[in-house]
C-alpha cells in the first residue's frame, strides 16, 4: 500500500480529533448544550406563526331608505313648434331596397271634425335629405305641404317625393306622398298647396325622407288637434 493510498484517510482521522478537542473547551465553558452551538443538532421546529381570525359584523349593515320623491309629470307638449332638421341617412340603417309595408289604416271612428288644428313642427329646405326623429304624442296628426318648382316642366321635370318612416321598425313605410310632376301652369286657378295627409294614428316617433327634383323650395309643416293636449 502507498502513501497516496492512506493519506485521505489520516486526514480525516485528523479532522476529526481537531473537532473533538476543539467543541470540548466550549461545551465545558458555562454548562453550554451541543445545541446552542450547534442549532440544527438541537431539533427544535420552527415556530409556525397564528393566524388571525377575521372580525365577524354582528349584523348587516342597514340600507338607506329609496327616495320617495314623486317626480314632476312632463307636459304631452309646450305649444312650441318644433323646427326639424336633417341627419345622415346611414343613422337610422334603413332598408330602401326591402319590402317595406304600408300601414296606415283610417280607423272605424274618426276624430271629430271640429277640432282646431295647430302647428307641431316644421321642416324647410330645398335638397333631398333625411329628418330627424320627431315624437308625435296625439292619435291623430296631419302632414301639410308645399313646393315651389324650379321650372315649368319641359325638359326637365320637378317632382317631390316624401316618405314618412316608422323610427321603431325602420323597415315599415308609414306612407309615401307623391303628388306627381308639378306643373304650375296648372294652379293658375286652382292651386292645390299646400297638399293636406291625415293620419289616424300616433304617439310614435317618425322621421322623414325626403327627395326632390328641380324645386327652389319646400315646407312641410305637422299639425297636430289643439285641444288634445289639454
Amino acid at each position: 500500500m502507498e502513501w497516496r493510498d492512506i493519506a485521505p484517510i489520516a486526514l480525516a482521522v485528523i479532522i476529526v480529533l481537531a473537532l473533538s478537542f476543539g467543541l470540548k473547551p466550549m461545551l465545558s465553558e458555562g454548562e453550554m448544550e451541543l445545541g446552542s452551538v450547534i442549532p440544527f443538532l438541537a431539533g427544535e421546529e420552527t415556530p409556525t406563526p397564528a393566524a388571525t381570525p377575521h372580525e365577524v359584523l354582528s349584523k348587516p349593515p342597514t340600507p338607506a331608505p329609496p327616495s320617495t320623491a314623486t317626480p314632476t309629470p312632463t307636459p304631452l307638449w309646450d305649444g312650441s313648434v318644433h323646427e326639424m332638421g336633417f341627419v345622415n341617412p346611414e343613422t337610422y340603417h334603413q332598408d330602401l331596397d326591402g319590402d317595406g309595408h304600408i300601414t296606415s289604416n283610417i280607423p272605424s271612428s274618426l276624430p271629430p271634425s271640429s277640432y282646431q288644428m295647430t302647428t307641431y313642427a316644421t321642416i324647410n329646405g330645398k335638397w333631398s335629405g333625411t329628418t330627424e326623429i320627431i315624437t308625435v304624442p296625439f292619435p291623430y296628426w296631419e302632414l301639410h305641404y308645399t313646393v315651389d318648382p324650379m321650372t315649368e316642366p319641359g325638359l326637365v321635370y320637378p317632382t317631390i317625393n316624401i316618405q314618412v318612416m316608422d323610427a321603431n321598425d325602420p323597415n315599415r313605410f308609414v306612407r309615401i306622398i307623391n303628388p306627381g310632376i308639378l306643373d304650375p301652369r296648372l294652379w293658375e286657378e286652382n292651386d292645390p298647396r299646400p297638399w293636406k295627409e291625415k293620419f289616424y294614428e300616433g304617439e310614435r316617433n317618425y322621421y322623414f325622407i325626403i327627395t326632390t327634383r328641380f324645386v327652389d323650395s319646400y315646407t312641410v309643416t305637422i299639425r297636430v288637434p289643439q285641444n288634445m293636449n289639454r
